[in-house]
């Protein structure tokens, strides 16, 4: 919807039937209306549907699946017991906590079944690949999550990004006239000091603005 041309939107709608024939009846003019606008919508803002699958990790098992039915099952218990405190019905608080307790422990178990479950899957995988290079580096960049931050976009919209950019890059080239301005306390032919770091100049740089420095970015 937000990519919507509206004037071209627009043009469309005052060239339509709905300005071009006169109605005979009001449902004739409320279906007319309802036909018109949402074949026009269609086309500038066409709805798309996806299908979504649930995708498991290549080590996940019936042992993981296991794992996570339990610790779910404890969790609806403890927050069953916790909506009927909050409606004002009395429940015994040592069950209440035996409920935390069993909670907490099917979690703890969930987590050491799926880290056990992956260690073993990779362990296996990378063993498998021994003498491949290639193959090795595959798993491996999988395991470090290398495709997924390649499509990863940067957090926040446009602008704010490029304010954050700004600001970075803004720091990094003052540190870096800095350095230099510090380090230039001798002459690199010579050898021999020519004064203090307050005393030299950098004719070969000209310092920028931050409103050239954002054109730039």
């Amino acid at each position: 919807m937000g990519k919507i041309d509206i004037n071209s939107f627009r043009e469309d709608l005052f060239f339509s039937k709905l300005n071009q024939r006169n109605y005979e009846s009001v449902d004739q003019a409320v279906q007319l209306y309802s036909d018109v606008v949402g074949a026009v919508l269609e086309k500038h803002a066409p709805l798309i549907s996806k299908k979504f699958t649930t995708q498991k990790s290549d080590f996940w098992n019936d042992k993981c699946q296991a794992a996570v039915r339990e610790r779910r099952r404890a969790k609806r218990a403890l927050v069953k017991a916790k909506t009927k405190i909050s409606f004002g019905e009395n429940i015994d608080m040592e069950e209440l906590e035996n409920l935390k307790i069993n909670h907490g422990e099917k979690s703890i178990d969930a987590e050491i079944v799926i880290n056990r479950a992956r260690t073993d899957f990779y362990n296996k995988q990378l063993a498998s690949l021994k003498g491949d290079s290639k193959g090795t580096y595959k798993v491996i960049n999988k395991l470090l999550d290398k495709e997924y931050g390649s499509n990863k976009a940067p957090n926040g919209d446009e602008e704010e990004v490029a304010n954050r950019l700004k600001t970075f890059f803004d720091v990094k080239v003052r540190t870096i006239y800095s350095n230099i301005k510090n380090n230039m306390t001798c002459s690199p032919e010579s050898k021999e000091t020519v004064g203090t770091a307050a005393d030299c100049t950098l004719d070969c740089f000209r310092e920028i603005s931050v409103q050239e420095l954002e054109d730039l970015i």
